[in-house]
């Protein structure tokens, strides 16, 4: 034990490693809040103009599914809005919002946008067969 040094090396390699790895777990665990926002937001607004459609008034029904699923949301986005708008034959959402990722600053801004229009089953596959047959007749 006479020859033992005692060295910082380790100490000073320390000092530059953790708060890398540390930045590194924080930007991965920012990017997959991202990611989920983003997804949970198309699937909420798939499932308002869906529940739009299939209701009579169209608008009003994606409104008021879109405040019930807004409640329902764990994870709430900072500066959230959203714009609804419906046709005679059609119906469509647009959500806006954004998060915070450093200290109030908005970097990770989103848009999700979804439309549907009213499809008529009946004449749907009758232009489908139609086109089957024409197909069928040429080849």
């Amino acid at each position: 034990m006479v020859g033992f040094r005692k060295k910082g090396s380790l100490t000073v390699e320390a000092v530059f490693v953790v708060p890398i790895c540390l930045l590194v777990c924080f930007l991965l665990l920012q990017a997959l809040f991202y990611l989920h926002h983003v997804s949970w937001y198309t699937a909420a607004a798939w499932e308002c103009v869906l529940t739009g459609l299939t209701e009579g008034e169209k608008e009003d029904a994606v409104r008021k599914r879109w405040q019930e699923l807004k409640q329902e949301q764990v994870l709430p986005v900072g500066q959230l809005k959203a714009g609804t708008s419906s046709g005679s034959q059609s119906a469509e959402i647009e959500i806006r919002g954004s998060m915070s990722p450093l200290a109030g600053l908005s970097a990770m801004d989103f848009t999700v946008t979804v439309k549907r229009n009213v499809l008529a089953p009946a004449s749907f596959l009758r232009k489908a067969k139609g086109i089957k047959a024409l197909v069928k007749g040429q080849g």
